[in-house]
Parts: C-alpha cells; structure tokens; sequence
C-alpha cells in the first residue's frame, strides 16, 4: 500500500521534473500524479482559470523573491521557482502540494538560509492568495477583498490578522504599500517579518528597529516575570524559569509581544490613518477601536464612550450587508429563539425553502469570516460593558448602557446567524449572555450550534460545546428556584433582603432586566437595608457595568453607613469616572478625613491618601489644585 508520505514524495518529484517543461504533456504528467494525492490534501478546485488582478500578483510576488534571494546572494530554491510556476498557470492544486513541502522545510531545524530569509513572508502572502482561490471562486475572492478595503484611506495603515485579513488586501495592492500598507500583526515578533517590511516598505512608513523590538520582548518579559510571581498570568499564558532565565512560550504570550510591536507603529506614525482587523484581541486597542464597515478603524486617541452615531452607522451597515446573504428577517428586536430556529432549519436541517437570501454565501467557507469580523465588533461594544475595561471608559448613565448593551447583543445575534457551527460566535455570545444573566438563552446558543456543527472537519467542536452546555446548566444561580416562590417570600417578608436578591438574581437569569433593577431599587430605597445587602446590589450593578445605578447604591451606603472612609472613597473614585469633579472631590476630603482618623487607631488601615495619588480612577482631576491639597506633599 503506497502511503500518502510515499505519494506526495512521488509527487514533488514528478513536479520539479517537469516544471520547467513547456507544453500539455507536462501539464498531464503532473495531473495524472495529483489524482493520487489524499482528498485531506485537496482544494475544492484543483485547476482555475486566474482573474489578471490575481495573475498580476503572484507575477509580481515571484519577481520579489527573485530580487531578494540576488540581495542575499541566493539562487532560489528550485522548489520555490516550481511553487510559483504552478500557481500562476492556475494549477493550485499542484501548488498547495509545493507549499505543503516548503512549509515543512521552512520549520525544520536545518532549513535552507533563504527559508530563514524574509523570502519566506513573500511565499506566505502568495500562497494565501492560493488558498482563497483554491477553494473559492476567484471571483468571489476579488470581490470580498474589494468591499473589505473599499473604504480604507489611501496611505493608511492597515493591520490584518486572520489568513483572509492579511492575504485578501495584501492581494490588491499593485505593489507594496499602494494603496495602502499591510501588516500582520501576528508575525511581529518574527525578525524575518520585520525585515520584510523594512523591505517592501523602506522609508515611506516608519517601523521599529532591531534594538526596539528586543525593547518590547524585554518589557514583556519584565512584565509576565513579575505577575507569575503574583500569580497573575493570563489564561494560556505560558511562562517560566529555566535555569534560571525566563521562558515564553505559546500563543498567548507572543501576542502579547506582538501587541507592544503593534503599539510601537502605531506611535511612530502619527500622520497615519489605522484600520485593523482581529485575529487574537489586543488589549492596547480596545480603547482606540470603532466599527468601520468589515473591519474596525483604530482612532488616534481612545474614545471614552462609543459614540451614539457611530453604532446606528454600524447596524445600518451590517443589516444592509446581511439582508443580501441570509435575508432581510433579522432585526435589532428578533429574539434568540428566532435566531436559532433558523439556524436549525437553514443550517441544521439545510431546508432553503424560505431561505430568502443566497444560498451560494451559505455553502461557502468563508462565512466564518463574515461571522469572524461580526464578532470582532460586537467584541468591542461588549467589551465597555465587562469588569476588564478601565472605569473611564464604560457607559456614563443609563442610555449609554443600554444603547452599548442592544449594540452588542444585535451584533452577536448576527454573527451567530451568519455561522452558528462557529466556535467563536458560540463562546463569544455566551459570555456576553452570562454577563447578563440569560442563561437559558445562552444555553439555547449552545445546543443548536451543536446540532448546526458538521460532524467532521475542522469545525466539528462538539465535545467542547457540549462541555459548555454542561456548566452552564450547573452555572445557573439558585434563581434556579422558581421565581414566583420566591416572589411569594420577599412580598410577605421585604426585610429580608437575601431572598430578594436571589429573586433578582432569577430574573437576570430570565433576561428580565427591567424587573431585576425595579427589585434592586426598592432594596436600595428601602429604611431598612443593611451595608452587607447595599454592597451585594453594588456587586450586581458593577458586574453590570451600570454606572449610573451603581452611583445610587454607593450614595446610599455613605447614608447608612458614614464613618466608612472605604465608601466615600469608592463614591469619590466613580464620580471622578463620570466627570463630576467638584462632587469627587468633595467625596475624597471626606474619604481621607475619615481615613486620618482611623489610621490614628489602626495604623495598620490602608492609607487612602496614598492610594487615590497613583488611583487611574481620578486621572480625569489628579492635575486639579484642589485634588492635590487633598494628597500627602510626597505623593504631588
């Protein structure tokens, strides 16, 4: 039995055999050969005929790997030359199966000089280009990669990440950095990749030296040494000591490397226009980001709220863009139980019946990029509304919060809609779910994305997902008791105030927002409450992302409980969040006073004073006279 490492061995053999050979017997030499290769290894499409937009590029891309290997004083690679030769006539099949060979030459540890050279980047980007064409209509490639860049600023800067992000743009660029300049915020790490840039972008944007990019491997360094110590890695986030130097490994760790690289060019270009499209989150960006179009631009300075303007141009967008793939159904208000019978149907049970959008989109790969870049923006409106987004940052009032809260779970329900085998839309979405309470709905995105997912191939996730299903069935809150009962025991009893909190607890659960703050704000209000029950509502509001409720609960607690320095301190710092800087600091003196005091008796108490000096909570006042009399001299 010829073992498929046997068949690809005679494969490439045969190839570079007759590679360089003119004429259809070569042509069916290597076709006869290629029949054998596994199906694993396989495009959709074997043979294609190129667009001249895409022809024109590999052209081009052969020709700079040509000038770099005489640069370097390389002859190239005889392998390489086949690659090329192949992909430009259209035999991507033959072409994937060259790559498949570079590849593992690329990364074996005896690599040839020129696969350790940026020559490398160059094959990379063609071969992108290969593998969209490979199992796409190259017509539908050209026109995907067009509306992703259609609005993208001549001379700007663009960041892309996934294989389509990078590969797709940097395939309409006539040459390197027109229109605009493509970077791959996932290589940066990579000398070979910087060097490439250097190379096809010289002078004309401004990039980090050698000694600057060993400046953020150490600053990353520096930095994960010292929160292992304190247990504060990121989840994934592979780190240690080996005889006695630091360790990094894995993905988690290099993005984050990757992430101070991309910082450092976005720095270095101030006159730039940034746009970016996800793979792995960067924190950095966050702040700085705003939907725009398919992808997201990267603002100069961060935004403290997502403007109001900016998610109706959004959902404008993208209800326009779905009304043309999936149909027109889906709506700001469609629930999830709508979203998910569609899926079931269209996905689940493939009835296209009324199906009233194009059944080609549906049956392509690549609406899990559409999904992808969905997600990515929801991402950003979710992101304002968790406890890992800086308090200046969140929602000021309750408009806000609601206005971000509806932008992301529309944006959400669409990405599930475009892709609901995808692991990202699934695991995504329910966070976002959980953060709210709604666990049934969550849980409903689980099992139907089970049922979509097809039992083989790279989606097949549904071991994970079923884990998923799991915990969040074990994760729902005693709310868990039925509502009604403990509706029962909170009107005969409304003094005790854990029983009403498990009832708002059940309603958040429910999704029944609207009643859960009802409940919290006649806790709240109520003669009775108890600093124990008013820090739990603070808890609930915090988690929540509700600034505005969480000001009313945190000004209660210094009614019922006023020689806390702690809460008038919390009180002070929120204010100073939602720019009410008179009342901040009039909140603090009365923090730190009571402070003074009990530091007289308990010395050992945290010092306020010291901490509101380096506390970001006030950067909006910390160059305010008044706030600095407030401070110790040292601390000015």
């Amino acid at each position: 039995m010829i073992t498929n490492k046997t068949k690809i061995q005679k494969f490439l053999a045969a190839v570079i055999l007759v590679s360089a050979t003119v004429g259809a017997t070569a042509f069916v030499s290597i076709k006869a050969i290629s029949a054998e290769i596994p199906a694993e290894y396989r495009y959709k499409n074997q043979y294609v005929t190129l667009p001249p937009e895409i022809a024109a590029f590999l052209n081009a891309k052969e020709q700079q790997a040509e000038a770099l290997a005489q640069k370097q004083k390389f002859t190239l690679d005889r392998i390489v030359k086949s690659y090329f030769d192949e992909a430009k006539a259209g035999h991507v099949g033959v072409a994937q199966i060259l790559f498949q060979d570079i590849s593992e030459r690329a990364h074996d540890t005896n690599v040839t000089g020129q696969l350790k050279s940026p020559i490398w980047g160059v094959i990379i980007d063609a071969a992108l280009t290969v593998d969209a064409v490979g199992e796409n209509d190259p017509n539908f490639v050209l026109a995907t990669a067009r509306e992703m860049t259609n609005s993208l600023v001549p001379g700007c800067i663009y960041f892309g990440g996934s294989d389509v992000g990078r590969g797709w743009p940097t395939m309409l660029c006539s040459a390197p950095g027109e229109p605009f300049f493509v970077i791959s915020q996932n290589p940066l790490s990579n000398g070979n990749y910087v060097e490439l840039l250097r190379e096809e972008y010289g002078s004309r944007i401004q990039l980090p030296t050698t000694n600057e990019v060993q400046e953020c491997i150490d600053d990353y360094t520096a930095d994960v040494q010292a929160r292992a110590a304190k247990g504060q890695l990121k989840p994934g986030e592979n780190f240690r000591m080996e005889d006695g130097k630091p360790k990094i490994e894995g993905q988690v760790a290099y993005m984050e490397i990757n992430a101070l690289i991309a910082k450092s060019i976005f720095d270095k270009n101030p006159d730039r226009d940034f746009y970016y499209e996800e793979s792995f989150p960067l924190d950095w960006m966050y702040p700085y980001l705003s939907p725009h179009g398919l992808l997201m631009k990267l603002n100069r300075q961060p935004l403290n709220e997502m403007p109001a303007d900016e998610i109706h141009k959004d959902e404008d967008f993208w209800s326009k863009e779905l009304a043309g793939k999936i149909g027109d159904w889906l709506a700001n208000d469609t629930p999830v139980s709508n979203v998910c019978a569609y899926a079931e149907k269209v996905f689940a049970s493939q009835d296209l019946s009324d199906f009233k959008g194009d059944p080609k989109f549906i049956a392509n790969e690549y609406i899990t990029a559409y999904s992808h870049w969905r997600s990515s923006i929801a991402g950003i409106y979710a992101w304002r509304l968790s406890q890992q987004c800086p308090p200046e940052y969140r929602p000021k009032n309750d408009a806000q919060r609601k206005r971000l809260t509806d932008a992301a779970d529309f944006a959400f329900r669409q990405t599930f809609a475009l892709c609901p085998y995808s692991p990202e839309a699934v695991f995504r979405y329910v966070n976002f779910l959980m953060q709210l309470g709604r666990f049934d709905d969550a849980i409903l995105i689980a099992k139907t994305s089970v049922d979509c997912t097809p039992k083989d191939g790279p989606f097949s996730h549904n071991e994970q997902i079923k884990g998923l299903i799991d915990q969040l069935e074990k994760s729902k809150p005693a709310a868990a008791k039925d509502s009604s009962q403990l509706e029962k025991e909170f009107s005969s009893n409304p003094t005790n105030f854990a029983v009403g909190l498990n009832l708002a607890h059940s309603y958040l659960s429910n999704g029944q927002t609207n009643r859960a703050f009802e409940l919290m704000d006649q806790i709240v209000a109520s003669k009775d409450v108890n600093a124990s029950a008013l820090g739990n509502v603070a808890q609930i509001f915090a988690q929540l992302a509700n600034l505005g409720k969480l000001e009313t609960v945190l000004t209660r607690m210094t009614e019922v409980t006023p020689d806390s320095p702690d809460t008038w301190y919390d009180l002070a710092a929120l204010k100073a969040v939602l720019g009410k800087k008179s009342e901040a600091t009039t909140d603090l003196k009365e923090a730190l006073d009571l402070n003074s005091k009990r530091l007289q008796t308990n010395p050992s108490a945290r010092d306020l004073a010291a901490q509101a000096a380096k506390d970001p909570h006030f950067n909006s006042i910390k160059n305010d006279p008044e706030f600095q009399s407030l401070l110790p001299q040292t601390a000015h």
